[in-house]
């Protein structure tokens, strides 16, 4: 009974520890990700709003894929001003590679 206790401790702890690992690479991965504004064109001009696209590019120089999931929303800002918030498509930048995203916004300049 006590080995079979200190067997199940011992792969609970290898895999918490493993998991652990993961996540600190993977957060180092996040951190030295390239990110470069490529393209923005304006999908739609309304009275009350706009819809504007951007395409971004992303490039990771490390061993280690770094999922974009990490930094899944941003807020963008304008002399200090606060324009507007978004979300990039869930994804996964493998190691030493580009790819390109492309991220929708809507900016409100006029409230309901």
């Amino acid at each position: 009974m006590a080995r079979a206790v200190l067997a199940i401790v011992v792969v609970l702890a290898t895999a918490v520890g493993a998991l652990g690992y993961t996540a600190v690479i993977e957060g180092e991965a996040v951190e030295s990700l390239e990110i470069e504004l490529i393209d923005v064109s304006l999908e739609r001009v309304g009275l009350k709003s706009c819809d504007i696209s951007l395409k971004l590019k992303f490039t990771n120089p490390t061993e280690r894929g770094a999922p974009i999931s990490w930094i899944s929303s941003y807020s963008i800002y304008i002399n200090d001003n606060y324009v507007v918030a978004g979300a990039l498509p869930l994804t996964r930048v493998p190691a030493n590679s580009t790819i390109y995203r492309e991220t929708k916004i809507v900016i409100e300049y006029e409230s309901s």
